[in-house]
């Protein structure tokens, strides 16, 4: 095992590390879309009486749409792929309970591939240990890390990624599917 400072920060690190296998692709129709929505709210701030409520109310509803929608228009859209496989999802954002159960056992599931153990572990939210997993079903391959907060500032990986590929992948799918979220 390497050390924390040879862990990729998070997946999407990773993929931006291996150029050679994966992609990241803008989603125009998601950009336009937003830029749209963008534009409808500038247009808002100029003729708010388009709108039948306060003036005020609108502008401030309008404001803030430029900020989020032009922040979505300019960061978002963005989407990674597997050049072999398909379009690279998240499923799974696991925060576990540090209360109920440490970092090394954590850790040492996450090594043995017990991902029935990993779905079972009790979870919460606002925890800094965190189970990540992406898929790209098409190319029938898991990307799993485990990332943990060191500090407000300070969010990484603290594993190598593991790719999970066939036959195990058909094994562990509906285990993996059954792994519930945390918000």
């Amino acid at each position: 095992m390497s050390t924390e400072s040879n862990y990729p920060t998070n997946l999407y690190a990773y993929f931006d590390e291996h150029r050679d296998r994966f992609e990241e692709k803008t989603n125009m129709a998601k950009k336009i879309i937003y830029y749209l929505l963008l534009a409808l709210c500038v247009l808002l701030i100029i003729i708010p009486g388009i709108i039948p409520l306060s003036v005020i109310l609108v502008r401030i509803a309008a404001g803030i749409g430029i900020i989020v929608f032009g922040l979505a228009a300019f960061f978002g859209g963005k989407e990674y792929y597997n050049k072999n496989g398909g379009k690279i999802k998240d499923i799974v954002r696991k925060k576990f309970n540090s209360s109920m159960i440490d970092e090394a056992t954590i850790l040492q599931m996450f090594e043995n591939n017990d991902f029935e153990g990993l779905s079972e572990a009790p979870h919460t939210n606002n925890q800094p240990i965190q189970l990540y997993i992406d898929e790209d079903e098409k190319g029938k391959e898991f990307y799993c890390q485990i990332m943990k907060f060191f500090s407000q500032s300070d969010f990484r990986g603290i594993t190598e990624v593991k790719v999970i590929r066939e036959p195990e992948y058909s094994k562990l799918r509906n285990t993996v599917k059954d792994i519930q979220s945390t918000e």
